[in-house]
């Protein structure tokens, strides 16, 4: 995914990949994270469509948890639920109801990660 943001010793865009919950789901087990912050929003303005990783396909099957070996995750495929994207800019607001309609949609996919 191309961003809006330059990347400072190069001068290029700044790439990044959707947020993984598959990924984020093992590292809460893992590690004991109970809570997230969501930050950098703005780098999403303008986008048409958020993705974000609900599972995997893995040899031949839907997972909704990683694999535990490295060849595991090698095999995997990501599968993605789209959200509509925003035009309207997110930078500097600090107050949940400032953002855009579209955004709360979103970070509720997060729920995934604690479902289980």
């Amino acid at each position: 995914m191309q961003t809006n943001i330059m990347q400072a010793s190069t001068g290029r865009p700044r790439r990044c990949g959707w947020i993984d919950l598959v990924a984020l789901k093992r590292a809460t087990q893992i590690n004991g994270i109970n809570g997230l912050a969501i930050t950098k929003l703005d780098v999403l303005d303008g986008l048409e469509t958020i993705k974000v990783c609900i599972a995997y396909e893995y040899r031949g099957k839907r997972r909704e948890l990683a694999p535990l070996d490295a060849d595991g995750w090698a095999a995997c495929k990501p599968v993605y639920l789209e959200f509509p994207g925003w035009q309207e800019s997110t930078a500097g607001i600090r107050d949940w109801n400032q953002l855009p309609p579209a955004l709360p949609r979103v970070p509720t996919a997060d729920e995934r990660v604690h479902a289980y």
